[in-house]
């Protein structure tokens, strides 16, 4: 903070390549400030947990949601988002007989996703 009163700045307009603690940082020092989250990291999330080529129905529908994000309104891509979690939800479910869940890149891939949807369209 101290850098930006020093010489009279502020950010206008901060991209983020992560969320969660550094969003929470810059609202604390900016409160009135929108944030947004690098489309371009987000997609690097999602890709590391599902890999280039998803085997998975539920990872296709995901991969090919990330492929049409730039073309899609909040709205839009919100409510894709949706359709996977209800056209594959007892799948997300599903549980190992340790009883943990089968498909946890997949799950962390929708968690991302929902967790940062605020964010990637903030602009």
């Amino acid at each position: 903070m101290e850098i930006f009163e020093r010489y009279d700045r502020r950010p206008k307009k901060p991209a983020l390549a992560k969320a969660g603690g550094a969003v929470e940082l810059v609202k604390t020092l900016f409160p009135d400030m929108p944030v947004q989250m690098c489309v371009f990291h987000q997609k690097q999330i999602v890709h590391r947990y599902l890999t280039g080529k998803p085997k998975t129905e539920c990872g296709i529908a995901i991969k090919n949601l990330m492929t049409d994000l730039m073309g899609l309104s909040e709205e839009d891509f919100s409510a894709r988002l949706q359709n996977i979690y209800d056209d594959y939800g007892d799948f997300l479910k599903e549980r190992n007989p340790q009883k943990q869940f089968r498909h946890r890149e997949v799950r962390s891939a929708l968690r991302s996703l929902k967790t940062n949807t605020r964010h990637i369209f903030t602009y």
